[in-house]
């Protein structure tokens, strides 16, 4: 071509057709659009550029046509058949897109959709918009009045009424009128745009005016009248200078719970990773220089921020704990400035409730807004955008067993008053993704609420950027003392860091964090999280590829040794109502603490063992006739016939329980026998 071309898109799937807006004299045009539609694998998408002629008929520039499939693609596709000239000259130029298909996706925040789209999403909150009239529009036309449509967007969804010809004020009637119906979220802004319609170039605006959807509540119909604004941020005066240009709206929120951040209320734990990917278009920000940037992303109390980066690329991920679906995340765009504040480029804010919807793992583009709401525009005239990548991961991945018995305050009760020790298990099963193939070990740590190291243990080391480990070789025991898990103040915590044996030990390549509480209370789990790295907090380590590091990891509730006996006990066997393990070693603590009873509340004491003597009688068998009694059932009888003794005799005669124990009664014996050699001396000498 000798000539510049007027460029637009149109891409069908069989009998949706969409367009891109059209690019005006180049031949390098530059889109960044993003449209669904609905169909199933095996279909096609087939494409036709076109040059946009303001009068007559649009001429083809090609077509290509691409198959629909379930693996996302970055394809580069060429311009076939011919241009729409006389000479029939062959299409040339390549058009690159990127193509990913969602199973039973919704058309909801997707990029433009020339249609309606429907609420599809039953129970979702969503907001329903009707334009109902424009007031008092200004003289747009040298030869007639203003020719008015008007358009509404929601984060690139767009709808538009039919086009009214040589009016200034206008009510739309139902088959003129345009009717929206969106997801909503909490700080969703409508943006109402009022355009004068042109059959020779551009379609030229007329006003604009953000809307704040926050404030209409569910349920309830608003009738609103909006003042329309100029570029400039000033009221826009109609053909009657006296009074504003104005657009009047019928609004209702509608469907959802009241509150948009309180969508889930599970508790279930959740981590998410953003990896920060790409800032596209960036727009001028320095008088000498274009744009230096980093984004910061927030949510709930954690912030991130990224490294300075000037090409705008970072592939940074970050770590977001959560429970649920509340709550959202904000990014941040801002320009590093060496010699004063960063400035503030932008923001995006992105509800968890829609990361959760949208799958485990996905790539998206969100255009960042400035401080009113507007999209900012960068080089070429462009939408600046964020590309994020999410990940969401369950913390605990599969749940075996859990202690259903019993609650946590009971276990702390439990350890409170009979625990003395106990020993966590840890089996550490692999490493993924390490950097660089070297030797490695894993270090496990119990951290104080001070973040002091109570306890530490560590696997073998394995030679491997993949380490598999054996059974002995990834067995870690570490002694926890109860005092840690009595209370959730003490929030004490399991610390594993990954260690390069030729590396110092206290220089770590990732580190990750672990609620011992719930590792201790909680039944048998299996968990595989990335590890942190160690050198930028907050960053998960990858390796060369972009792929995070990874442990897995095995946790069994830890066994207790009591106090006095020597047993060792899970809590549940403790707890175990069906046997008298747990009552017989309360009585012999009882008993074995009666010199301390001194200083004991007496209340305390007579709350014990008022306790101890209902929880026996409660054992206790009972008959009519003690020869209905089995061996079993006697034997048990006469045990806690005996226990009762014992605890009544240490509750009326504390210190008798002092010289009947076994090592009183040994001393005394002793003694006795020294006594009874020396008299023997004694009558041997005088004989």
């Amino acid at each position: 071509m000798s000539h510049k071309a007027d460029p637009f898109l149109k891409m069908t799937i069989g009998g949706q057709q969409k367009r891109t807006e059209t690019k005006w004299k180049t031949l390098e045009p530059s889109w960044e659009a993003t449209f669904e539609f609905d169909c199933t694998t095996g279909e096609e998408l087939v494409c036709e550029m076109f040059d946009d002629e303001r009068l007559g008929k649009s001429r083809t520039m090609g077509k290509f046509t691409v198959p629909v499939t379930s693996t996302p693609k970055e394809l580069s596709c060429g311009l076939q058949g011919f241009l729409g000239d006389r000479k029939k000259t062959p299409c040339c130029g390549t058009v690159f897109l990127k193509t990913s298909f969602v199973a039973g996706a919704s058309s909801l925040d997707r990029g433009i959709d020339l249609g309606q789209i429907s609420d599809k999403a039953g129970g979702e909150s969503s907001i329903e918009v009707t334009i109902k009239a424009v007031n008092n529009l200004p003289k747009m036309d040298m030869m007639g009045k203003c020719d008015p449509y008007v358009t509404m967007t929601i984060e690139e969804v767009k709808f538009k009424t039919k086009t009214i010809s040589a009016v200034y004020d206008h009510t739309f009637s139902p088959e003129e009128m345009s009717f929206a119906n969106w997801n909503k979220s909490a700080d969703s802004t409508l943006e109402v745009v009022v355009f004068d319609h042109d059959k020779v170039g551009r379609d030229e605006e007329v006003g604009h005016v953000n809307v704040d959807l926050s404030k209409y509540s569910k349920g309830k119909k608003h009738t609103a009248t909006f003042d329309l604004l100029q570029d400039n941020g000033k009221a826009l005066y109609g053909v009657d200078k006296s009074k504003r240009t104005t657009v009047t709206l019928e609004l209702k929120a509608v469907g959802g719970p009241d509150d948009d951040d309180e969508d889930d209320n599970s508790d279930e734990a959740y981590d998410i990773l953003i990896t920060a990917r790409t800032f596209g278009h960036m727009p001028k920000m320095d008088t000498f220089g274009s744009c230096d940037p980093l984004l910061k992303l927030e949510m709930a109390e954690r912030e991130f921020k990224t490294q300075l980066s000037y090409d705008g690329e970072w592939n940074e991920t970050f770590r977001f704990p959560c429970k649920g679906s509340a709550g959202k995340l904000v990014v941040s765009a801002w320009d590093y400035d060496r010699s004063g504040s960063d400035e503030k480029i932008g923001d995006v804010s992105i509800k968890i409730a829609d990361v959760f919807k949208l799958g485990s793992e996905y790539t998206n583009r969100y255009h960042i807004k400035d401080k009113k709401h507007v999209e900012v525009i960068g080089k070429q005239k462009q939408k600046t955008f964020v590309e994020l990548s999410f990940c969401k991961k369950k913390v605990v991945v599969q749940e075996v067993k859990v202690c259903d018995k019993l609650t946590r305050e009971r276990c702390c009760d439990i350890l409170k008053h009979r625990g003395s020790s106990c020993k966590l298990h840890v089996q550490v099963v692999s490493v993924e993704n390490i950097k660089v193939s070297g030797q490695y070990y894993v270090m496990l740590s119990v951290l104080r609420n001070d973040g002091k190291v109570d306890k530490s243990g560590k696997t073998k080391s394995e030679t491997s950027a993949n380490i598999k480990f054996s059974k002995e070789a990834g067995e870690v025991l570490l002694d926890v003392e109860p005092e840690l898990l009595l209370y959730p103040d003490n929030k004490p915590q399991l610390r594993a860091e990954l260690i390069d044996v030729q590396r110092s030990r206290s220089d770590p390549l990732g580190i990750l964090h672990l609620n011992l509480m719930d590792l201790c209370f909680v039944g048998v789990q299996e968990i595989e999280l990335p590890f942190d790295n160690a050198k930028h907090v907050g960053n998960v380590l990858v390796n060369s590829k972009g792929f995070n590091t990874t442990i897995k990891l095995i946790t069994t509730p830890p066994k207790f040794l009591m106090q006095g006996g020597g047993k060792v006990m899970t809590l549940e066997d403790m707890d175990d109502a069906s046997s008298l393990d747990g009552i017989k070693m309360r009585v012999d603590n009882f008993v074995k603490q009666q010199k301390d009873w001194a200083h004991w509340d007496t209340d305390h004491k007579e709350k014990t063992w008022q306790a101890l003597k209902d929880e026996l009688d409660s054992k206790e068998p009972v008959a009519s006739d003690e020869s209905k009694l089995t061996n079993d059932m006697k034997k048990t009888k006469d045990e806690i016939v005996n226990l009762k003794r014992q605890l009544q005799t240490a509750y009326d005669n504390p210190m008798e329980q002092v010289f009947q124990s076994s090592q009183v009664q040994l001393f005394v014996g002793v003694i006795a026998t020294l006594f009874q050699i020396l008299l023997l001396k004694i009558f041997v000498v005088g004989t």
